[in-house]
């Protein structure tokens, strides 16, 4: 053993390379002595950290709304909020139920009732609803002699088939209600629920019971869906199809499946890592739970940080477990492998971890500090869910190669005697893999580098054809039932995504302006116009309903009134005659006004060409007397699709920088990075070419893969290089240095990347198809950064020989042991 640890320090007094490698492995030596002789210590030092982070962990709480994506000061943001402010929040539920199938429909009384009733139940008993409208409470405006009477079908107590049949006609033939609250074909109906909260509110407005704590279930949209299942689970709605969608419903589903797919995706994960486990280090304890427990430790330190920020858990939190675990298990699998090396041959367990901890603590570290930066790259993104992601998954990647090393370290020192059970497991036909690839480099290296040029071109070819695009509801794998509801009422009663435009006049009773109310009509027609808009809704419908009933109902006059005095007096009998529901798109002083769009829910690139004819057709016929903005969740959902075109490449050039810099550092040679960041851009390039080539879109999720498949492909390269660079140090021959680096390295590159794929691909169970196709393009660019580093990287090293030219060894260094 003296002798393996002379040679070992030998090898790095020699000077032959330098860097923070050098500086790094020399400091390892003290601390891997101190760390064995002091295990105890160290052991009970994490039995005290992990106390903290547990305590830290429990505050951490849960945002999936828009309001996790921005920051507060984002300009859209704070327009969108001050928009609530001055028309209420805009979150809805919104509810579709069949009536009978029999000429009446949804005007059957037996239905009407029901609804009635359901209504009622919804207004009084859901929490934090502001009101609920169907076509039992909706306000209808009709004239009665020289007067106008506005309405509901609940005030007329019992109604019966005439009160039914008056209904039919008054809403069937106005665009108020039709495709809003019954379809054209009077099959179906609907109940809008309008909520008092939205996603976004400080959460102690979001509670339930003040005092009932912080838990889903106490907290907005949840408790609302909640109860709202909870009354449609009623016998007095026995037999209804009723299915439902809208902000609360999706938001709640958001929450419903990240609680249940954290803890899924985490206990697959542990269970196929577990299995992996017992197949590399046989029946040995250490090997089997040593990886895992570092797995749990670092995810709970790093849930740990996010409390001490203040960061909430969101979709992205999803990906986190499974890259604590991958990082994880990839380091405790290179230092467990070699202090079972190590062991093997010396038979004391203190002293394989002491040499081990020294070999593999420098690579590691660097490995740790690459995937950091690599993910800190998305730090630079706009896109407030992502940059927290990049910072606080950065920082667990760095505390989780901390209790690695020191733990798994601790651990394996106080392991008891047994050398003959030390040694992995190896199939012959693995190692003999690994080394076809090498040979087969070594032996073409000119063929495989223009093999290598020649993919990259037609990869490169496939990313022209790729597209920056998202859809909300395919988000979610088709059988989630939010998205089985949302695409059948999609077809039945048209879009809900909400976009609006706000008209505001800068004074009091400006939008009594004649001129400003005919824009808004020409506004709206062209909009309506766009076979993507299924709805539309502005004051323009109100004036026109009321101008109309206060001509007797001749159906010539539902048009706009030619004065300012004659729109006046038409709001003035609005409010007279009780009429509460234009409040929702104007506001108190009558300054603002809103023109709201119901879109399809297809993707955002197509949202965006909607609002730009829209925004075009205002620049051609400006708005008279007002100034026009953009608001609304649609807004919100543009903003993120803009965010991710602008971040697509920023993100990506921050993570190539910032990897490039840490190993130039590390190797102490910017030459040398350059070359090592081959391999690790080409993985991202053919993942992008792949997707390009199946016609699938860069959303904001799959915008994270240039930073994840970097920071993680570069910790194979690392590993490799940080032994190649040692063994050259000592033969000064590549080719000999190759097959000797690979023979100690192979296997344990080899059998990180299949835990990295085993570990993501449990991406494949969740609940979000969009996390899932995730999880199979991390799994695809492993595989392929595996074959790059056996093929490509030893190619590239004979090559161009970037650790200099070859030497002739010292005769008299002592000959390997």
């Amino acid at each position: 053993m003296g002798n393996r640890l002379d040679r070992w320090k030998k090898i790095m007094g020699k000077g032959r390379y330098g860097g923070l490698q050098a500086f790094l492995d020399r400091m390892f030596i003290p601390l891997a002595r101190r760390c064995v002789e002091h295990s105890g210590w160290v052991l009970l030092a994490f039995i005290f950290l992990t106390a903290a982070a547990l305590y830290l962990t429990s505050t951490v709480t849960q945002d999936n709304s828009y309001d996790s994506y921005f920051n507060a000061a984002d300009p859209v943001f704070v327009h969108y909020k001050d928009y609530q402010r001055e028309f209420n929040s805009d979150e809805v539920i919104y509810l579709v139920y069949k009536g009978t199938n029999n000429k009446d429909g949804v005007f059957d009384l037996s239905t009407m009732q029901k609804i009635d009733k359901l209504t009622h139940a919804i207004e009084q008993e859901v929490p934090f609803v502001r009101k609920a409208i169907s076509l039992a409470n909706v306000e209808l405006i009709e004239a009665k002699g020289d007067d106008i009477l506005i309405s509901r079908l609940r005030d007329k107590g019992n109604f019966g088939s005439a009160e039914l049949q008056n209904l039919r006609e008054i809403t069937m033939n106005n665009t108020l209600y039709t495709g809003t609250l019954v379809s054209k074909d009077a099959r179906y109906g609907a109940i809008l629920v309008k909520m008092t909260q939205t996603s976004t509110a400080p959460i102690e407005k979001l509670r339930v019971d003040p005092k009932g704590g912080d838990g889903l279930p106490n907290l907005y949209p949840q408790a609302s869906n909640n109860k709202l299942k909870e009354i449609l689970a009623r016998p007095d709605f026995a037999g209804m199809e009723i299915i439902l969608t809208g902000d609360v419903p999706w938001n709640a589903t958001y929450n419903q499946i990240i609680d249940s797919d954290v803890v899924l995706i985490t206990l697959a994960t542990l269970i196929l890592v577990a299995i992996l486990c017992m197949i590399l280090f046989r029946a040995r304890l250490l090997g089997l739970f040593a990886p895992l427990g570092i797995v749990l430790l670092g995810i709970l330190m790093t849930t740990a940080v996010m409390g001490a920020a203040k960061y909430q858990i969101n979709l992205l939190f999803l990906m986190l477990p499974t890259l604590i675990c991958a990082i994880g298990v990839a380091q405790s699998v290179h230092l467990l492998m070699n202090w079972q090396a190590e062991y093997k041959l010396s038979g004391s367990p203190r002293d394989a971890a002491r040499v081990a901890l020294e070999k593999i603590a420098t690579p590691s570290l660097l490995c740790a500090l690459t995937t950091a930066a690599g993910l800190i790259g998305m730090g630079f993104s706009n896109l407030k869910a992502m940059r927290e992601f990049g910072i606080y998954s950065a920082i667990g990647v760095i505390l989780t190669f901390i209790v690695t090393m020191m733990v798994v370290t601790t651990l394996a020192s106080r392991a008891k005697k047994h050398p003959a059970e030390s040694g992995a497991a190896h199939p012959i036909w693995l190692e003999h893999t690994i080394f076809a690839f090498l040979e087969t480099a070594l032996r073409n290296p000119k063929r495989i580098l223009a093999a290598a040029i020649a993919a990259t071109i037609i990869a490169c070819a496939g990313i022209y054809q790729l597209r920056v695009d998202y859809n909300l509801l395919e988000e979610f794998k088709p059988s989630v039932q939010w998205r089985i509801d949302t695409e059948k009422i999609d077809k039945i009663m048209g879009g809900i995504l909400s976009v609006v435009y706000v008209f505001d006049t800068g004074k009091p009773d400006g939008i009594q302006n004649p001129d400003l109310i005919r824009g808004i009509e020409s506004l709206q027609q062209f909009a309506e116009s766009q076979p993507l808009v299924a709805d539309t809704t502005s004051i323009v419908d109100y004036l026109k309903d009321m101008n109309k009933a206060f001509h007797g109902g001749d159906p010539a006059y539902r048009i706009i009134p030619r004065d300012s005095k004659a729109l006046a007096q038409l709001l003035l009998v609005y409010e007279l005659s009780g009429g509460k529901d234009m409040d929702d798109i104007r506001n108190i002083d009558r300054s603002k006004t809103v023109l709201e769009l119901r879109i399809r829910l297809v993707g955002a690139s197509d949202i965006r060409d909607i609002v730009n004819k829209l925004n075009n057709h205002i620049a051609a016929n400006p708005i008279p007397g007002a100034k026009v903005e953009l608001s609304g969740v649609g807004l919100l959902w543009l903003k993120i699709f803009d965010y991710v075109t602008d971040s697509q490449i920023s993100n990506a050039s921050a993570s190539f920088i910032m990897i490039l810099l840490f190993i130039a550092i590390a190797f102490g040679s910017l030459r040398l990075g350059l070359w090592a960041m081959i391999p690790n851009v080409l993985p991202f390039i053919f993942v992008l070419g792949f997707m390009g080539y199946m016609g699938w879109n860069l959303d904001y999720m799959r915008m994270t893969l240039a930073s994840v498949t970097m920071g993680i492909s570069v910790d194979d390269t690392i590993h490799f290089l940080a032994r190649l660079r040692v063994v050259f140090s000592e033969k000064g021959n590549y080719r000999e240095s190759l097959r000797e680096t690979m023979h100690e390295v192979g296997i344990p590159l080899t059998v990180t990347s299949a835990a990295l794929v085993v570990a993501f691909s449990s991406y494949l169970l969740s609940s979000m198809a969009i996390l899932a196709s995730f999880g199979a393009l991390l799994c695809f660019s492993i595989i392929v950064a595996w074959i790059i580093e056996l093929l490509l990287t030893p190619t590239l090293m004979v090559l161009f020989k970037p650790f200099g030219p070859e030497f002739e060894p010292d005769v008299n260094e002592e000959k390997p042991v």
